[in-house]
C-alpha cells in the first residue's frame, strides 16, 4: 500500500479520529477524544513543534556500507530508535474495530518482530493492563533487566525517616512492631510490605498467600528490618535485620511456584535460565549489603 492508500484505508475505521496527515493536534485541539490536551489545547501542537527542531546529521564523507541504526536501551538492542507510543481508550478515542486488548495483541507481537519496542496504554478498567502484560510475557522478553530502585534503602538516606520492611505471613510480630514503632516515632514514618496478589499467580491461589510471604523471606527474595532513627540518640544501633540468612537454594524453588515466573520457562527457557541465576546471586548480594549497614550504623566504641 502507498501512503495514501494508507490514509484512506485509516479514514474508514479510525472513528472520531480524523486520520490527518500530519498528527499535531491540530485539527483536534481542545476535544475528547483527541491529543490536543485540556486548557488551551496546544499541548500536542507544542510537542510536535519542538520534534521539528531534532535533525539527524548524517556523515556523508565516509565508506560506503549499510548504515547502522541500531539503538542499546534498557540493556537491550533494538533494530531502530523508533518505538510504539501508548495509545489507551482505543474504542474512545479510534472508533469500534479494536478494544484495547485486541490493539495490544496486534501492537506487542508486531514491534517485536520488527525489533523495536512497544508501550502499551492504560485506562480505567484493570483487564487493560492485565492484557498488556499478558501480551509482552507472549511474544516478548524485552522487560527492563536494570534492578528496582530501593524505596526502604532511598529513605533511611535522609536520617530521619522511620523505615521498616515486613512480610506479615513471616513474622507476624515483626509487622505488629514495625507498626507501632512508626506511629511512636516522631517523624516520617514509611512501612513496605510484601504483599502477594492474584498477578503473582501462586499455585494454590491467594488462600496460600501468607505462606507465599513465608516463603518469600526465608529464601531471600524479600528481606525484612526496621530503621528507627529515634534508637540512635539513645547510643543504640538504628538498624536491625529481622530476617534470617536466606536459604538460597529454596530461592528457584519459590520462583516456579508463580506463574508470574514459570511462566518465563515455557516461553524462553534460555532467558529464564540466565534471569533466575542472576536473581538468586543478588538476593544473597541484598542481604549482605543489609548486613554491612548494620555495622555502619553500630554505635562507634568510645
Amino acid at each position: 500500500m502507498t501512503y495514501n492508500e494508507v490514509l484512506t484505508a485509516a479514514r474508514g475505521q479510525m472513528g472520531p479520529c480524523k486520520a490527518c496527515p500530519v498528527c499535531d493536534g491540530r485539527a483536534c485541539r481542545n476535544t475528547v477524544p483527541g491529543p490536543g490536551a485540556k486548557g488551551v489545547g496546544d499541548v500536542a501542537i507544542r510537542n510536535y513543534s519542538a520534534w521539528q527542531n531534532v535533525r539527524v546529521n548524517m556523515d556523508t564523507i565516509c565508506e560506503s556500507g549499510e548504515p547502522d541504526t541500531t539503538l542499546e536501551m534498557f540493556g537491550h538492542s533494538y533494530r531502530i530508535p523508533v518505538f510504539a507510543g501508548p495509545v489507551g481508550a482505543m474504542q474512545l478515542h479510534y472508533g469500534d474495530k479494536y478494544n484495547d486488548l485486541d490493539y495490544n495483541n496486534i501492537l506487542v507481537p508486531a514491534c517485536a518482530a520488527a525489533g523495536i519496542a512497544a508501550f502499551t496504554g492504560d485506562g480505567t478498567d484493570p483487564a487493560v493492563m492485565e492484557g498488556a502484560a499478558a501480551a509482552i510475557a507472549k511474544f516478548s522478553a524485552g522487560g527492563k533487566v536494570t534492578k528496582k530502585k530501593d524505596l526502604g534503602l532511598m529513605a533511611m538516606s535522609y536520617g530521619y525517616v522511620y523505615v521498616a520492611t515486613v512480610a506479615m505471613g513471616a513474622n507476624p510480630a515483626q509487622t505488629i512492631k514495625a507498626i507501632t514503632e512508626a506511629e511512636a516515632y516522631h517523624g516520617p514514618s514509611l512501612i513496605i510490605g510484601y504483599s502477594p496478589c492474584e498477578m503473582h499467580s501462586i499455585k494454590g491461589g491467594m488462600v496460600n498467600c501468607q505462606k507465599e510471604m513465608k516463603r518469600a523471606v526465608e529464601c531471600g527474595y524479600w528481606n525484612m528490618f526496621r530503621f528507627n532513627p529515634a534508637l540512635k540518640a539513645e547510643g543504640k544501633n538504628p538498624f536491625t535485620i529481622d530476617s534470617k540468612q536466606p536459604v538460597t537454594e529454596e530461592y528457584r524453588n519459590f520462583l516456579l511456584n508463580e506463574a508470574r515466573y514459570s511462566s518465563l520457562t515455557r516461553s524462553f527457557p534460555e532467558r529464564a535460565e540466565k534471569l533466575f541465576g542472576e536473581a538468586e546471586v543478588k538476593s544473597v548480594e541484598r542481604y549482605e549489603h543489609l548486613l554491612r549497614l548494620k555495622d555502619l550504623y553500630a554505635p562507634k566504641a568510645d
